[in-house]
């Protein structure tokens, strides 16, 4: 019977400092009086190298005496890693930049010419528009918004407090179009509106939908999943060795076995690297420190309905105010004299 040596490793490769294509993670580390201030990185290969370390040191006794272990660090015979970073429990995305966007497609006006002594009274047509919301996050590597999830937008629009929130699970209608785009399509109907038309004038009734643009920065709790495969070895260790030993001949050695990532670090023999944390009662391997990623879309619209009123008389000038203060007799009266 050949039997072959084999040495398992049991070091772990520190973190890498400067990275290519990066997952941006927030720093929380502070030391005596100097403030981390730079977001650490957290890279796939660095990722795809601890886990295949950490799943070289796993032993599983058996009962002929053999432990099963996996020949994943090999340089010939690396394992296998199909590994996906997700952006869970996202917090609320803080829009630094919201700006309002015209189409010609998003104004209703109406004209009425009221030429008598005495206000009348008219209903403006309703309208129908089509509006599509969009997220786009930043395609870091390996990077996806978990299949669960609801946010908020917040943000400042013109003096304003804007808040629309978002929800990825449950709304069928947002589809993932592309690795990092989800789009939601509605249809929207602007109601009908009861409009007084000013004796001795002209009454011009314009609303306005103004689609809202966005951008900031998205965080939220990381997670990683997928797995590795990886060529089997029962290998016989004597003596608390860690050099081992193991059958060439035997079939069930060099076979190829998967092997979840949770339960790669779960049975491992080493420490789990820093930057990861294990969810026991989930089953989840989650990333200690937030992920952040920059967003950007279109999301929902404000509609800003105004009043136009023209006066007969060329001497008096024209008046323009929001719909809310022309339907308040008092201010109208006060605006128009």
């Amino acid at each position: 019977m050949k039997k072959k040596q084999y040495k398992k490793l049991l070091t772990i490769i520190p973190l890498a400092c400067m990275l290519s294509t990066p997952i941006m993670i927030a720093p929380a580390t502070t030391f005596a009086a100097t403030t981390q201030t730079q977001a650490a990185a957290i890279d796939q290969a660095q990722f795809e190298n601890d886990l295949r370390i950490a799943m070289s040191n796993i032993y599983i006794p058996q009962s002929d005496g053999t432990s099963k272990t996996y020949f994943a660090n090999h340089a010939g015979d690396l394992g296998k890693v199909d590994a996906t970073f997700s952006l869970q429990k996202i917090n609320d995305v803080q829009a630094t930049n919201l700006k309002e966007v015209t189409t010609l497609d998003t104004m209703n006006e109406t004209i009425y010419r009221n030429d008598s002594n005495l206000n009348q009274t008219h209903k403006t047509p309703s309208k129908t528009i089509s509006n599509s919301n969009t997220f786009t996050y930043s395609n870091q590597e390996g990077l996806r918004i978990g299949a669960s999830n609801t946010f908020a937008i917040k943000g400042e629009l013109f003096g304003a407090g804007f808040e629309e929130s978002v929800t990825f699970s449950g709304d069928a209608s947002y589809t993932h179009t592309s690795s990092d785009t989800y789009t939601k399509s509605e249809t929207i109907t602007l109601p009908s509106q009861d409009i007084t038309a000013q004796a001795n004038g002209t009454t011009h009734f314009i609303d306005k939908v103004q689609r809202v643009e966005f951008s900031g920065t998205m965080e939220g709790k990381g997670e990683v999943t997928g797995t590795i495969e990886a060529t089997t070895l029962y290998m016989t260790f004597k003596n608390g060795s860690v050099n081992g030993s193991y059958n060439d001949k035997e079939a069930r050695n060099h076979q190829k076995e998967k092997m979840s990532i949770y339960d790669v670090f779960a049975q491992s023999k080493l420490a789990l690297p820093s930057y990861l944390e294990l969810d026991k009662v989930n089953k989840k391997v989650l990333v200690k420190q937030p992920i952040k990623s920059m967003i950007t879309g279109t999301l929902g619209f404000r509609a800003t309905p105004q009043i136009e009123f023209i006066p007969n008389d060329p001497k008096k000038p024209k008046v323009t105010m929001p719909l809310s203060d022309y339907q308040n007799p008092v201010k109208r009266a006060q605006l128009i004299k």
